[in-house]
């Protein structure tokens, strides 16, 4: 005899009853959204100033990553200048040039005439920033450029048909690169911003290729720059690097351009045959960044 199949059994009538939940008071619901921006009112400022502290330091690391630029640390000197750094004496004058271990304090030469003394700063060393005169390059990549990351600053140019960048934290402490590009010499002198880029310049005047270094001071809130062999002054002006003592003044080293500042992520892909400044050659106790 077959059993007959049953509906199976709805047992929820059999269950106890569950009551609904009550949904919160009003009021405790609005107090506890009063507690919420109260404390973002209260807070609010210091953990902004965490979160923009935290992305500095984020920049700020970024920005000295140790990437190995060889020879480009500031020529740091203890020498004080003497109590007259700017000497008229007759027909000629004197304004200091730093320091020597062996021939003690040295001077530029140079006429009366030759500078505003009101434009003249006071001086904060000779070659304080390194100039450049033995470029280290590489081209089409290597272990320093490799390591550029790829929202550091650079300054680009194409000059006798070679790509060239200059990392700006480099520009920045040398001020001034004696360059050499496939046997062309040249100049180049940083701009801080908001200049749009470094002025690049001539460098032989009557055949004779001129050699610069920092002088220790800014004329005009221009950085005062002198000839490493006859040690006149220079300085840059609408048109172009001008001498304003020495066997040379009066003349000018033609301004050849300007460079146009980048990122390295926007300049290193399109330019992987590039020529990159990565340093100076200079004595090895020199320290790297």
């Amino acid at each position: 005899m077959s059993t007959p199949s049953l509906p199976p059994i709805d047992d929820a009538a059999s269950r106890p009853s569950t009551p609904p939940p009550r949904p919160a008071p009003r009021g405790a619901l609005l107090c506890g959204i009063a507690s919420l921006f109260g404390f973002i009112a209260y807070q609010g400022p210091s953990l902004w100033d965490e979160t923009s502290a935290l992305l500095q330091e984020r920049t700020a690391a970024g920005q000295n990553v140790v990437i190995g630029y060889v020879g480009i640390s500031p020529n740091l000197s203890a020498a004080e200048p003497p109590g007259h750094w700017y000497r008229v004496e007759g027909p000629r004058a004197r304004l200091w040039a730093g320091w020597h271990a062996e021939q003690g304090h040295r001077w530029f030469h140079l006429q009366p005439g030759d500078l505003d003394r009101d434009q003249l700063s006071e001086s904060i060393g000779r070659d304080l920033f390194q100039g450049v005169d033995q470029p280290l390059v590489e081209v089409g990549g290597g272990p320093i450029s490799d390591r550029i990351p790829d929202d550091h600053e650079v300054e680009v140019m194409r000059f006798e048909g070679r790509s060239c960048a200059y990392p700006v934290i480099v520009l920045d402490k040398v001020l001034v690169i004696n360059d050499e590009v496939d046997g062309e010499p040249l100049l180049i002198l940083f701009t801080r911003p908001p200049a749009t880029g470094s002025s690049v310049f001539e460098t032989v005047l009557d055949g004779r290729r001129l050699r610069m270094g920092f002088a220790g001071y800014f004329y005009g809130r221009q950085p005062l720059l002198y000839d490493r062999s006859t040690e006149s002054l220079w300085v840059e002006r609408d048109e172009g690097l001008v001498s304003l003592s020495g066997p040379d003044r009066g003349r000018i080293l033609k301004r050849l351009g300007r460079m146009q500042r980048l990122r390295w992520d926007d300049w290193s892909p399109q330019h992987g045959d590039g020529r990159v400044l990565i340093g100076s050659d200079r004595p090895r106790t020199s320290a790297t960044l």
